[in-house]
């Protein structure tokens, strides 16, 4: 059987945001797998293993990372949804939005998550994500990006 890398899954709907997080993940050193998904239902459905998440492929991930602003279901729903799921208890949920308004933060904190980080337009500082990540996980030290 084949060694299936642990997974982070990210919730974002933003093509350009996808792209740049792929590129900031290349540099990082994690030993993981990202699995994207484009809203908060997608991401209940994956945590849910409802199809089309239902196979082997689709493991529990070790983190989640969640955009606030997403369609159909925002991460602020997504973090509620977790809460009521004693299963994902202890699983590090990491906000990564535009928002730094700090009563998103707190809101966010009150919810569980482990850490939030605002989106920066500078795709070298995205590398604090991934190393956020490995901090709140049994993942290990991240590399830091590539200059």
């Amino acid at each position: 059987m084949a060694h299936i890398p642990p997974i982070v899954l990210i919730a974002e709907d933003d093509p350009d945001e996808v792209f740049l997080l792929q590129r900031a993940f290349s540099t990082s050193g994690l030993p993981c797998e990202l699995r994207f998904v484009s809203n908060g239902q997608q991401a209940i459905d994956y945590l849910s293993r409802k199809p089309p998440y239902d196979d082997d492929t689709c493991q529990a991930p070790f983190a989640v990372v969640l955009d606030l602003n997403m369609p159909l279901v925002g991460g602020f729903e997504v973090l509620e949804w977790m809460n009521c799921h004693p299963t994902f208890k202890d699983l590090p949920v990491i906000i990564h939005t535009t928002s730094d308004l700090p009563s998103e933060r707190q809101r966010a904190k009150q919810l569980g998550a482990s850490a939030y980080i605002v989106k920066c337009p500078l795709a070298s500082e995205l590398g604090d994500l991934f190393t956020t990540i490995a901090r709140k996980t049994t993942l290990g030290p991240a590399r830091p990006p590539l200059q």
